[in-house]
């Protein structure tokens, strides 16, 4: 019975500081955060031809280099 007891308290050990040093090792690594605050432009009706444009103000909140690779319209 001790030897359960003894093992169980073991792999509860064990596990714990796996789940702590995964922790610690996410914190430490280094992400990019896209922050948009107007993420939706609706745009009014436009006569044919005519160019328009919007600016949507993109901000890294993260931790590491932002890199935008691709922008798709919605």
């Amino acid at each position: 019975m001790n030897f359960k007891l003894i093992t169980a308290f073991l792999l509860l050990f064990v596990f714990t500081f796996a789940l702590s040093a995964t922790g610690k090792e996410q914190k430490m690594k280094k992400f990019p955060k896209a922050v948009i605050n107007d993420p939706v432009f609706e745009f009014s009706s436009v006569v044919d031809g005519i160019n328009i444009t919007h600016d949507f103000i993109i901000h890294n909140r993260g931790t590491a280099n932002l890199e935008i690779i691709k922008i798709k319209p919605g």
